[in-house]
């Protein structure tokens, strides 16, 4: 290849890499898990969930992660047959994040998926609630608490010391992913989208698409969404634009639900999936 090749090859690359770096910072929502590089620990020390608590001597680990199954089993804990007579008890997660990244964000949530149980989350040392039921997903608001001048620590307490818990082998720890959602004062809320579908006697589908959306500025901001649906063989099923005004700190949904006729081509033997994207 002559050395002019390889010179608009090198452009092209660095060029790319340029492209993709910027528009990394433009993305309107990040949704990211992180999962890995937290630490754990088993028992119940005292100031873990302060910022600066020591916690040299845990132990690594990536999420999902089940500490129950790791104890002793014997025939005399209170787990029981259901249990698996594994051992109960109390077992604490911290990790470190850096968010400096993420300077152009005004809004974040930490979304968990499932943690077994009794779950204290702390966030750079706020009690930010507890989540009892181990089956549930839950996320927190974290956004007056981040900061971007230094790392941020997450700790978070799980109770499993009362057994037993369920009629079957539950597990205990943070046993499904943790996920990072970072976005604008104007975003579309945490699971504020729904769809659901109505097929009529004459086999035709009404597919019904809502978004709630929040704005935490104090000023008025518009929000303008459109959908859009795909369907067997590349099909598009463009919908009209939802229009919602938001005033201060507000909470609003379109005007209605997005309304959709879809002609139904699916059987129960030959079943289609429609999928919808907002914008």
């Amino acid at each position: 290849m002559k050395i002019v090749h390889w010179i608009v090859l090198g452009f092209v690359i660095v060029l790319a890499t340029w492209f993709i770096y910027q528009t990394r910072e433009i993305q309107p929502r990040v949704d990211t898990t992180i999962d890995l590089n937290w630490r754990f620990t088993m028992g119940d020390p005292s100031g873990a969930s302060l910022p600066g608590y020591n916690d040299s001597n845990w132990r690594f680990l990536s999420l999902p992660h089940d500490w129950m199954i790791e104890q002793t089993v014997e025939q005399n804990n209170p787990s029981g047959t259901a249990g698996g007579f594994y051992e109960g008890g109390i077992g604490w997660y911290r990790k470190t994040i850096d968010l400096s990244e993420y300077n152009n964000k005004e809004q974040f949530y930490l979304l968990f998926e499932g943690v077994m149980m009794n779950a204290d989350v702390f966030f750079n040392g706020t009690h930010l609630g507890r989540q009892s039921y181990g089956y549930s997903s839950f996320y927190h608001d974290i956004s007056e608490l981040v900061r971007q001048d230094t790392l941020n620590v997450i700790a978070v307490r799980t109770d499993c010391s009362k057994l037993p818990m369920d009629r079957w082998y539950s597990g205990g720890g943070i046993y499904r992913h943790v996920r990072l959602i970072a976005t604008n004062a104007l975003h579309t809320q945490v699971w504020g989208e729904a769809v659901s579908s109505v097929i009529d006697s004459q086999g035709r589908v009404s597919l019904d698409i809502s978004l709630e959306f929040l704005t935490t500025a104090g000023k008025t901001s518009v929000s303008r969404s459109g959908t859009t649906s795909w369907g067997r063989m590349g099909t598009l099923w463009p919908m009209e634009e939802a229009v919602s005004i938001l005033k201060g700190k507000a909470a609003a949904g379109p005007p209605g639900p997005s309304s959709l006729k879809i002609p139904c081509y699916g059987h129960p033997s030959r079943p289609i999936c429609i999928r919808c994207i907002a914008t």
